[in-house]
């Protein structure tokens, strides 16, 4: 088993970043394997998405009834939509009505950055030669400085341009951050890691294992 350090320097068995609604889920299904699990959330309250679009009209673009957790009937017959497409205020709604309904906010802690992550390579390893004989291969992604909120805020961008009185643009950002890489790009797109993660769950991966696969545009190369 992996353990994950909080804050608190309570071992966790997972630490989950992010209450939006896959957040959520893994909270719940990891919780109820009997692991320890902790999800840290930057925003002041949970939902993720659904808590920052707040724009006139926002609403999801499928029927309400598919934009709902289908891993439990009774929270499907509980719950009733008003719209056929659901506003951001009745999903925000939802997904508090699911977080009480099923007791997980006790798990969550908001206002709360990941702000890094360190791999056990040691850990890995030996997780790979344990799980080799069942044909179940181990392997790690590293991205680093991906465009998320994780980086694209006041106090990082800052620390990048020290030299500017204000917070920078993100054209200013971007200028600083590409001296980190050896590709000559300033951060990584999200679908890039996600690409990356499918692949190594591929069958085209199928023989490779105790792998790190770093996702960074040459920053570790430096």
């Amino acid at each position: 088993m992996i353990l994950v350090q909080h804050a608190d320097d309570q071992p966790l068995d997972a630490l989950v970043v992010g209450a939006g609604f896959a957040g959520l889920y893994a909270l719940h299904k990891l919780r109820a394997q009997g692991l320890s699990v902790r999800v840290v959330e930057a925003a002041p309250e949970l939902g993720g998405t659904w808590y920052h679009n707040r724009y006139p009209g926002a609403r999801c673009d499928v029927e309400s009834v598919d934009y709902s957790y289908s891993f439990s009937d009774e929270l499907q017959q509980e719950w009733n939509w008003t719209e056929k497409y659901a506003t951001q205020a009745e999903i925000l709604r939802y997904l508090n009505w699911v977080v009480d309904r099923l007791d997980l906010r006790r798990d969550i802690t908001f206002n709360t950055r990941a702000v890094s992550a360190q791999l056990d390579g040691s850990t890995l390893r030996s997780l790979a030669h344990e799980l080799a004989p069942h044909n179940v291969r181990v392997n790690c992604i590293h991205p680093t400085n991906v465009d998320t909120p994780m980086i694209q805020n006041d106090a990082v961008s800052s620390a990048f341009r020290p030299d500017l009185n204000r917070p920078p643009t993100r054209a200013e950002f971007a200028e600083a951050a590409r001296g980190m890489n050896l590709l000559a790009v300033p951060w990584i797109d999200p679908v890039d890691v996600a690409n990356a993660a499918l692949f190594l769950a591929s069958d085209e991966a199928r023989y490779i294992t105790a792998a790190t696969l770093p996702i960074d545009a040459g920053a570790t190369g430096r």
